[in-house]
């Protein structure tokens, strides 16, 4: 006869070794080992080098051999399984997300081992001698995908003054731009000139920075800690302080809030009192009724269930501001407020207001300053989506906007048209191109004269 020496193998094959996964959520990796020798041998399984902390891994045996988990599949890979010459041993390296980190990983080994080197049997039955031992390993690795989070929402608590973000998902870099939007968030936080106000924090989160009616203005995007390559989250948010005066204040929502009632567009940033004719108030222009007004004053000193809320007359109001109106903000003499915090979404779309014939008070809800005509593509597109000029004031359609610091007076700028083609499509203030611009948190009336007609302002976003 001839004496055959074993020989000893193992293969290990990962379907994948990386993977997307959710906050608090498990990937499955499949695995199978194959026994490459020529014998029964025993295949030894280690799971190790877990990390970040937080994250969790374990091994899960694939009953059906399909690669494909099944809820169903719940049962832990033994410590050890003894597998047939070429018979294969299927399973799964569960690796699970934690909320803190962006990316985790974890190592599997599979041993196997047999007793054919030198040595002997003692007389105790303890084999004396080396095992000859042969090892496949893998490394997973899972990464919490920018895409899990989502539905970013900003608040302002009027007792606390605090703002706060929330959004679905894990752990989160927060990124802000100051002041302007200009500046702008690019695809991703390395290409942006945003800076970084926290890190590695969870929904919902509250900024130790800023408070509202502190006169600061901040817009926000956040992406998933650890994966910032990976771009932020769809939305934009933003913070905005608007500066209104003793009087009257023509303003608009230079974001899209996230409910159009008084109580949380203005809320108690100004001040209330037991009568409307000492309360602080919301004017906003009739344009079935010209020349009248709806108005809402906040309650205050009343006691609950009243003070901080909105009435018109003697009952609760049913007036609402939304994006693209404008308003008048009243601020009664001997009150002060020097700021009004707006937060809401920043608008991802082109905006479409219909105009009529008459004053339509409107705004700007986009976060940058836009002219009202250039004669090109980065202007208001007044004129090019109906607005009829003239050849002077007091024919032209025209906007106006209230003077604060000369309470009752108005700045007011014309279209030009049928001139020449270096003037049509201009805006002059009286006979020179104004320096009126359509401004964030500011209200304006779009005036268009009788005789003219109606149009649907589209007004594209330039950002």
């Amino acid at each position: 006869y001839t004496e055959v020496a074993q020989i000893y193998g193992v293969t290990m094959t990962p379907t994948n070794s990386a993977g997307t996964v959710e906050t608090n959520a498990t990937y499955y990796f499949p695995h199978y080992i194959e026994n490459r020798g020529n014998g029964t041998d025993k295949f030894t399984f280690t799971l190790d080098n877990i990390t970040p902390e937080g994250w969790s891994a374990e091994l899960i045996v694939d009953d059906n051999m399909n690669s494909v988990h099944e809820e169903t599949e719940t049962t832990t890979v033994p410590a050890f399984v003894y597998r047939a010459e070429e018979a294969t041993y299927y399973f799964f390296l569960a690796l699970t997300a934690s909320s803190l980190e962006g990316q985790g990983s974890a190592r599997v080994t599979v041993t196997t081992e047999v007793d054919d080197g030198p040595g002997f049997y003692g007389a105790n039955g303890i084999f004396y001698g080396d095992d000859d031992l042969v090892s496949a390993t893998d490394t997973a690795t899972a990464s919490i995908s920018a895409a899990a989070l989502s539905g970013l929402h900003i608040a302002r608590d009027d007792s606390s003054g605090n703002i706060t973000l929330t959004w679905e998902g894990g752990a989160a870099d927060v990124y802000y731009i100051e002041t302007t939007f200009e500046a702008a968030f690019y695809n991703t936080p390395e290409a942006s000139s945003a800076s970084i106000e926290a890190g590695n924090v969870t929904s919902p989160w509250t900024s130790s920075a800023i408070s509202a009616q502190d006169g600061v203005t901040r817009y926000y995007r956040v992406t998933t800690t650890g994966s910032s390559s990976e771009g932020f989250a769809p939305e934009t948010v933003g913070k905005f302080d608007a500066a209104v005066s003793v009087g009257l204040t023509m303003m608009s929502l230079p974001l899209i809030p996230n409910s159009s009632d008084l109580t949380e567009v203005i809320g108690t940033q100004v001040t209330g009192a037991s009568n409307a004719f000492s309360a602080d108030r919301v004017w906003k222009y009739n344009p079935a009724v010209q020349g009248e007004y709806d108005i809402a004053w906040l309650v205050g000193g009343v006691g609950p269930p009243y003070d901080g809320q909105w009435y018109t007359g003697n009952n609760p109001t049913t007036m609402s501001i939304e994006a693209d109106e404008g308003f008048f903000l009243q601020i009664r003499a001997g009150h002060s407020a020097t700021y009004i915090t707006f937060v809401g979404q920043v608008s991802d779309t082109d905006r479409s207001i219909n105009l009529a014939v008459g004053l339509n008070m409107v705004g700007t809800c986009f976060p940058i300053t836009v002219a009202l005509g250039d004669q090109g593509s980065d202007d208001s597109n007044l004129w090019e989506s109906g607005a009829t000029g003239a050849n002077n004031s007091f024919s032209a359609d025209r906007i106006w906007t209230y003077n604060v610091a000369v309470q009752g007076e108005y700045d007011i700028a014309w279209l030009v048209d049928n001139v020449s083609p270096t003037y049509n499509g201009l805006w002059y203030t009286g006979n020179n191109p104004t320096t009126m611009t359509l401004e964030p948190g500011k209200g304006y009336y779009i005036q268009i004269r009788s005789g003219h007609s109606g149009f649907t302002w589209d007004y594209n976003k330039l950002y």
